[in-house]
């Protein structure tokens, strides 16, 4: 029993830290939680984070909340989502509570500003290292279909502005098609 508390104290913990220090969205703790849960821990694989990764999008709610709450269920079943979350809520809570009790004093500060814009860029450093990641494990899954349906989304985003929304349904709903299409074979 002692074990499983450890795990959860750990799955808070990391995931507490990993909230501290990820500004910028959710993409942003993908390479977080990577290097903490596949590299130092070894709790799942990259792919299994990859699958994870596209549920969270996939789902209502906020992308860091879902991946932390399916991290946690991956690795210490319905109480590691509890302390996944519990972890990754906190810190933002407590940012946003001191932000909004002292606003005023922070809004005309330009060492907050400066901090801000520097913030802004390391997420975006952050958001280019999960492209690559994920790019990357799709092309060693050597899957032409996928590699069609990557450039597809990025062109109908890019050039056409489709709604990501709209990108993400049909993606899903071709890849359904093409698996049951291969199961038939």
């Amino acid at each position: 029993m002692n074990m499983k508390k450890n795990v959860y104290w750990r799955i808070f913990i990391e995931m507490f830290k990993i909230s501290c220090f990820t500004f910028g969205g959710g993409y942003v703790v993908i390479p977080m939680i990577e290097k903490t849960f596949i590299d130092k821990y070894h709790y799942f694989s990259k792919e299994e984070l990859l699958d994870m990764a596209t549920i969270a999008q996939s789902s209502p709610g906020v992308i860091a909340i879902n991946l932390s709450a399916l991290s946690g269920f991956r690795i210490a079943n319905l109480k590691g989502v509890f302390f996944a979350c519990l972890g990754s809520i906190l810190p933002p809570m407590i940012i946003l509570g001191t932000i909004s009790h002292f606003y005023d004093l922070f809004i005309t500060n330009d060492v907050i500003t400066a901090i801000l814009h520097g913030m802004e860029a390391g997420a975006l450093v952050l958001l280019v290292d999960v492209l690559i990641t994920m790019t990357s494990t799709l092309i060693k899954m050597k899957d032409y279909f996928l590699y069609i349906m990557l450039v597809s989304a990025f062109i109908a985003n890019l050039v056409f502005n489709v709604n990501a929304f709209l990108i993400i349904f049909t993606a899903v709903l071709i890849c359904i098609l093409y698996v049951l299409a291969r199961r038939m074979k």
